[in-house]
């Protein structure tokens, strides 16, 4: 749980109420069972979403709910909020193949928490999505020797790696906001990856949900020109693409052409194109001499969630909050 969030949904209350915008219609002292109990259950349904949501753009809708609730007040918010349980003790280290449903369907992730994780701190996440013909097991079992335990890793499973799909968007968002639930997530600090069609993925769900990330890392990968407009959405998110210029599967011009639009357009990105070659696919993987450098990078980036300008660009698919814009 998001400490920070307890203070913030009392603050937000408090400030409501002298500005007189929240009504006051409950007693001023708060008492157990005084009010009617599905008015008081979706009050308290309302503030654990808020604690417990690590989407910041959720979260800021939940908090303008309970601003509304004909209930809210600080003595029933504070006392539905100590009413939140803390973060229980869960399991460390490799956990391969656990299972999440999403719209009626399970699919499997893989999860890496070091087993120095501690309820004191909150840690950074890297969520990694997988080529073709890979899994997140097999992705869990290249990174984690290099990460030297400083990062939770997610990394979820979908068959032949089809990111781009909205079950794959969907299972992808559904891993942030399960983990985020069961650890100690730092919400600033979250980052999307992914090689291959993992790569395709990383391009479109960062655009499109690029205010979730502190960075996206596309590798050996591309998007078709037609999506280079959603490009304008990282204008607050950096991006480190990393790609081989003797790569087979997915020529390097792909990642050329991007960085060229990303440079007209302003957008802060780092460009490694390397020329590691693999017996099968030429440049088209992830050579481990250029994790060091992109773990760097990770740990110097930190989300800012209240950018002073936002850049927006939006299609009939995704018509939901972005940081605080919202298109209707």
């Amino acid at each position: 749980m998001n400490a920070m969030r307890r203070c913030i949904v009392t603050y937000s209350l408090l400030l409501f109420l002298v500005m007189g915008l929240c009504p006051l219609v409950v007693a001023e002292t708060f008492v157990e069972g005084a009010l009617p109990s599905d008015v008081e259950l979706s009050l308290r349904s309302l503030v654990r979403s808020y604690v417990q949501e690590s989407s910041g753009q959720l979260a800021d809708k939940v908090l303008a709910d309970i601003m509304n609730h004909p209930a809210a007040s600080l003595q029933t918010v504070e006392a539905a909020i100590h009413g939140i349980p803390e973060f229980g003790i869960a399991p460390v280290g490799a956990q391969p193949r656990r299972s999440i449903v999403i719209r009626g369907r399970t699919a499997e992730y893989s999860l890496y928490v070091p087993p120095t994780y501690t309820l004191d701190q909150s840690y950074p996440m890297i969520l990694c999505l997988h080529g073709a013909g890979f899994t997140g097991q097999a992705y869990l079992d290249r990174w984690v020797p290099r990460l030297e335990d400083r990062y939770i890793l997610a990394c979820p499973t979908i068959a032949m790696g089809s990111w781009w799909t909205r079950f794959g968007e969907d299972l992808t968002l559904s891993i942030l906001r399960k983990v985020s639930a069961e650890y100690q997530i730092d919400p600033d600090r979250i980052f999307l990856t992914g090689m291959s069609n993992g790569g395709v993925g990383a391009w479109i769900i960062g655009m499109h949900h690029a205010d979730l990330f502190a960075g996206i890392a596309p590798m050996a990968s591309g998007i078709d020109d037609v999506m280079f407009p959603f490009v304008e959405n990282l204008s607050n998110t950096p991006v480190y693409v990393i790609h081989g210029a003797e790569d087979r599967i997915m020529p390097v011009q792909l990642s050329r052409d991007l960085v060229q639009e990303m440079e007209r357009r302003g957008i802060h990105y780092h460009y490694r194109e390397h020329h590691w070659t693999h017996p099968h696919a030429g440049g088209h993987f992830f050579p481990r001499q250029e994790l060091p450098d992109l773990i760097s990078w990770f740990d110097g980036q930190k989300r800012e969630p209240l950018p002073r300008y936002v850049s927006l660009v939006r299609d009939a698919t995704h018509l939901t909050p972005f940081y605080w814009v919202v298109l209707i």
